[in-house]
Order: C-alpha cells, then structure tokens, then sequence
C-alpha cells in the first residue's frame, strides 16, 4: 500500500488512505490539521491504520498563542478512540502528537470532529 506523508490522507473521510510519518521508530510525530476558519469541537475520533496502530498520543487544539491539550491516550490498542473534551472548544488547529505505536510508523486513517 502507498505511504502517504501529506495530513489530507487524514481528514479525506477514507479508511483506506492515511497519513504516515517519514520517522520509523523515531517519537514523536506530530499531525496537525488546520481549517480555514474557525470552528467549535466538543472531541475528536481518532482512527489507526491496521499496520501502524498509534498507541500513545496527545490531542491538541491552538488557542492562538499556545497548544492546549484536551485529552492523553496511553496504552491502547483499540483502531478507533474517541476523545471527548471537558468543555467544546473554538479553534483552527487541532493536532495529534503521537508518542508511541504498536509497529515501527504512526499511521492515521482518520481524524474526525465527535460530540
């Protein structure tokens, strides 16, 4: 399967297509995927691929001077996680800092916006 570096694999509402890191076996990687304008999230659902589960992660959001984390994941193994945030936030950007993965690569299928 073709290794995509580019977020838009991410966000392109396919399963089948992904974002890959360049950096095997080296953490962290960071994702960051940045809207046009701004838009208001209670959580996202962030999905693995089959062959680069992420498994210890971040998920950020810009507050327009800083990143804010609104959740941790630790330990998992599940393709899909959905993070909830304690209170919705407004923001253009929102990113993944991975950690840890259960393969050598962090991969990601999708990352969607979750009530």
């Amino acid at each position: 399967m073709t290794r995509h570096y580019e977020a838009a694999g991410a966000i392109d509402g396919d399963a089948a297509t992904f974002w890959n890191d360049d950096t095997a076996d080296q953490q962290p990687d960071t994702l960051t995927i940045t809207t046009p304008a701004k838009v208001t999230v209670a959580g996202v659902a962030v999905t693995s691929h089959v062959d680069g589960i992420i498994s210890e992660y971040q998920v950020q959001t810009w507050n327009g001077s800083a990143w804010v984390t609104q959740g941790k994941v630790s330990a998992s193994t599940a393709m899909t996680r959905t993070i909830s945030f304690a209170d919705p936030v407004t923001t253009t950007k929102v990113r993944v800092v991975v950690t840890g993965v259960v393969n050598q690569s962090s991969r990601i299928a999708e990352v969607k916006p979750a009530v």
